[in-house]
């Protein structure tokens, strides 16, 4: 799952053109934190709270966020 979270979270930014520095402002964390939510670095929690602002910010649902890649649905 968290994987699958990394890999849709990179996705979405790069395809909505968007650099680190401005997700991590979606997001509400430091650019560092960012980039280790993008690499699956587990000593960073996945707080449900940073999930529902991806998710509404994106209009995506948390089950898309965590379970699917998005990537593969785009193909």
């Amino acid at each position: 799952m968290r994987n699958n979270f990394a890999q849709n979270l990179k996705y979405l930014r790069q395809v909505n053109g968007l650099p680190q520095v401005e997700m991590a402002k979606i997001v509400a964390v430091c650019v560092s934190t960012y980039r280790r939510m993008e690499k699956a670095d587990p000593k960073v929690q996945i707080h449900a709270g940073r999930v529902c602002r991806i998710c509404d910010h994106f209009g995506i649902s948390t089950d898309e966020m965590m379970d699917t890649l998005l990537a593969e649905e785009d193909k």
